[in-house]
Order: structure tokens, then sequence, then C-alpha cells
């Protein structure tokens, strides 16, 4: 049996797990947004309501890391004599550059509010 050293699990329950994890924290974010959304549009506060469309970007990186995770949880096999851990490498990488557009984007939309 293939052990991943990093966590004592079996690569695919290691993946299992990872992705449970990260399936709760896309439905909590999500909803946090959604929440502050709401109120902000209710409220007719800017501020709030900016925040929580900031935070649905923050489920896109769990969604990155989702895919990521599916595939670097398949065994080793003749193409990948090691495994498939380093996706998780790359969408790490994903998961900056998605962080960096929305840092990026945010000073731009409030060059328009003076």
């Amino acid at each position: 049996m293939n052990v991943d050293p990093r966590a004592g699990f079996p690569p695919s329950e290691r993946a299992r797990q990872i992705a449970v994890v990260l399936w709760i924290t896309l439905f909590l974010s999500w909803s946090v947004a959604f929440v502050k959304s709401m109120f902000g549009m209710a409220t007719h506060c800017m501020v709030i309501t900016a925040d929580g469309l900031h935070s649905f970007s923050d489920g896109a990186s769990n969604i990155i890391g989702l895919i990521a995770i599916t595939i670097s949880g398949h065994p080793a096999d003749q193409d990948h004599p090691y495994g498939h851990q380093k996706y998780e490498t790359f969408a790490s990488r994903e998961i900056t550059g998605v962080h960096d557009v929305v840092v990026h984007i945010e000073p731009v939309s409030h060059e328009h509010d003076t």
C-alpha cells in the first residue's frame, strides 16, 4: 500500500479528506458572501455589498483546490511514477493568481469613486 508520509494516510484517503474540508469551506464562504451581499444591498451600503462580492472570490480558490486535489489524488501510473501530487503546487500558483487579480482590480474600481 502506497502511504503518503506527510499525512499518514493512503493518497486517495488524504485527497478525500481534503476534498470534504474544501466543500464545507466553499459552502460556508459562499453562504457568508451571499448574506453580506444581500445585507449590503438591503441597507444600501456599498462597502458591505463589495465585501460580499469579494468573498465570492474566496470560493474560486476552493474550486481550484477541489480540481487540484481530485487530480493529485490519482495513484502513480506509468506516465507519473511518483504520483500526481505536483498538481497541488500548480494549483497553489493558480490560487495566488486569483488573489492577485482581485487585489489589483479593487484599487482600480475605487479610483472611479472620486
